[in-house]
This record gives structure tokens, C-alpha cells and sequence, in this order.
């Protein structure tokens, strides 16, 4: 059965993986796929109640409703054929058309979703990208810069898509949001509202506030600081905050996804279970004490063997180059990472589990 514990010592598999030195990375995937087995019996056996319910609550009628029948398969994953047989079982009959009908809308919503997307402006802004050599990003130091225009494709409403010989602008990735700042030349200014990643390249959205911005022209391209600097904190927060898991939870834990803006941080994170309120008052208390510490955060950039060989972990399990930038915190942690981050844990916020 589905919810039955998955043994983590199934012989032949834990021997191959303790021949080659994962046998701890094995026992924690064993046991994370038993928790999402459980979990998953759980949601069944709560649609199974649901569709109990809805074939009662349709026996007077003989028709189970599309819209129970696309709810149970929306929410709980039941398949159609099931609630059919379970239907015919029962000597009803299922409103199959309705429930197709909700289908087509539920999927014409999530096209409209990618549309709003901006799907098209991505596709756009490739094409702008290969106009012209890859944008040279400079913006782990440099947060103004003077640049040339490389390439402008106006998207209208007064926006453009912008390419940038140099750039100081971090383009939204890893669940980093991308700067904002201006663009200003003698012929124009525009405001920066985003920037695409388009492999190793970027470009720019801007809103034209004045004039234009020709290619070739000599512009300074400059990021609003204050708000780079409150999400590079808060990015600095999640490196800390990364150990703090691992330190407590074990190094089977992994970075499952995040946000980062200058509002706020979200850290997702993988564990086979609740983590208990006291381990996490715990965890904040070691991320808060590692801020108060005040150790340098350093980066540099080197070959992804040495990277390994030194203990740098990556995250999202990305494709890395054979060249890496490697970010150390203090003396307790070193990731691979793209994105800025601030100088010091201090200028972090203190970390208040929810």
C-alpha cells in the first residue's frame, strides 16, 4: 500500500549507495519519499471520504455534478475514470460534460496566466540579447557605472527592452529579484523596472521618461542602492539561515526555493516532517548570534573541482560552469552563488521565526 513506511536499509540499493560514500544522503531520500507517500495516502483517503459524501449527496438526483467531479480531481487528484466507476457502482451517472468544460477553463486560466507571464516579452528580450556580444555584468562591485547602448526594442506603452554594453543591474534569478535604478545619457533617461536573464546574458525592461536612448549611445546606468542593498541583505540572511538548518536539521536538508527583494526573505527548504518549535527558536537564535558576529562575507571566483574540493555547496541544483563564484560567510559557510550580497551578517536583519 501507498502508506506504507518505506524501509531506508532496502539491502541491495543501501549497499550501493554506501559503496560509493552516500549511504546518509540514501537514508534521508528513503525517508523523505515515505513522508510524501504518507502524505499522499492521507489526501487520498480524504478524497475517498469526499466522494463517499458526493454519492450520497447525489443519489437523490442520479447525477454526480461536473463540479464535484473536477474538485475531487483538481484538489485531490482523483482521475475521472475513478469517480466514473465509483459513480456506476452506485447506479449514477457523472456530468462529464461540465467537468471537460471546467477542465478547458482551468487550463484556458493557466494560458492567460503565462501570457500575463510575460512569456512574450521573455522570447522578445532573447532576441534582443543576440543582437549584439553578451552583456559584461559588473554589479557585485559597481552599482553605477558608465556604459554604452547596445541594442533597443521598444515594447510599447513608453517601455523598451534595453541591452547594455555593461551592466550593474542583477537580473532576477534564483529567486533574487532584479534591480531597478535609471539609465540617463544626453538624449534621453529611462527608468530600469527590470532585468531579464537570458542565459549568461541579460536585458533590460526601462520606461522612457525622456527623449531616447539610440544604440551606441554613451549612457550611466545606475542602480537605486538603497532597495539593492536592503535585498542583498536579506540574501546574506539566507546563506546564514541555510547553515542554521543544516547545523540542526543535518546536511540532507537542501534548498528547495526562495524569495529575495528588499522586503522581505523566504527560505523553502527540504525535511522529512515538522520541525518542532523549540528546534526552531533554536535555529533562531544560532542565525541571530551569527548576524551579532559581524564576520566578512567575501567571494571569489574559481574552478568548480576546487569549489567542491573546499566544501562550497550549490543550490537549486543548477548547472554550473566550470567556473564558479564561490561566497564565503564568516568562517562557517561557503555557497555557490551569483547574486550580490551585502558585506557583513550585520547589516542582515535579526531572524524572527514565524
Amino acid at each position: 500500500p501507498l502508506h506504507k513506511p518505506v524501509d531506508p536499509r532496502t539491502p541491495r540499493l543501501f549497499a550501493i549507495a554506501e559503496e560509493n560514500g552516500l549511504s546518509g544522503r540514501y537514508v534521508a531520500l528513503m525517508r523523505l519519499v515515505g513522508a510524501e507517500a504518507e502524505q499522499f495516502a492521507r489526501t487520498l483517503s480524504q478524497g475517498r471520504r469526499l466522494l463517499g459524501e458526493v454519492i450520497e449527496r447525489s443519489r437523490a438526483g442520479g447525477l454526480v455534478a461536473g463540479e464535484d467531479a473536477f474538485r475531487l480531481h483538481d484538489t485531490y487528484g482523483f482521475p475521472l475514470d475513478l469517480t466514473l466507476e465509483a459513480a456506476t457502482d452506485a447506479g449514477l451517472e457523472v456530468d462529464s460534460e461540465r467537468f471537460e468544460l471546467l477542465m478547458e477553463q482551468q487550463r484556458e486560466r493557466s494560458r492567460a496566466g503565462l501570457a500575463r507571464g510575460e512569456g512574450d516579452l521573455l522570447e522578445q528580450a532573447a532576441a534582443v540579447a543576440r543582437e549584439s556580444d553578451p552583456t559584461e555584468f559588473v554589479g557585485w562591485e559597481e552599482m553605477a557605472l558608465d556604459t554604452r547602448v547596445l541594442a533597443v526594442e521598444e515594447i510599447g506603452g513608453g517601455e523598451a527592452l534595453v541591452k547594455l554594453e555593461r551592466s550593474p543591474f542583477y537580473a532576477e534569478g534564483g529567486g533574487q529579484v532584479s534591480d531597478v535604478g535609471e539609465i540617463a545619457g544626453e538624449r534621453g533617461r529611462a527608468l530600469v523596472e527590470g532585468a531579464y536573464r537570458v542565459g549568461d546574458d541579460q536585458v533590460l525592461r526601462v520606461r522612457l521618461k525622456e527623449g531616447h536612448l539610440p544604440v551606441g549611445s554613451e549612457v550611466t546606468a545606475r542602480v537605486d542602492e538603497a532597495r539593492r542593498r536592503q535585498t542583498q541583505a536579506n540574501h546574506t540572511a539566507t546563506h546564514v539561515l541555510n547553515w542554521a538548518l543544516r547545523e540542526t536539521l543535518g546536511p540532507a536538508v537542501r534548498q528547495a526555493g526562495s524569495y529575495v527583494g528588499p522586503d522581505k526573505l523566504r527560505f523553502d527548504f527540504t525535511h522529512p516532517g515538522r520541525v518542532p518549535p523549540e528546534t526552531l527558536e533554536e535555529i533562531e537564535r544560532m542565525v541571530n548570534a551569527r548576524v551579532a558576529e559581524d564576520q566578512p562575507v567575501t567571494w571569489e571566483i574559481v574552478d568548480r573541482d576546487r569549489a567542491a574540493d573546499e566544501g562550497a555547496i550549490g543550490l537549486f541544483e543548477e548547472k554550473y560552469g566550470e567556473r564558479v563564484r564561490v561566497v564565503s560567510t564568516g568562517d562557517f559557510s561557503k555557497e555557490l552563488c551569483g547574486a550580490p550580497t551585502s558585506r557583513a551578517p550585520a547589516r542582515s536583519v535579526p531572524s524572527r521565526s514565524p
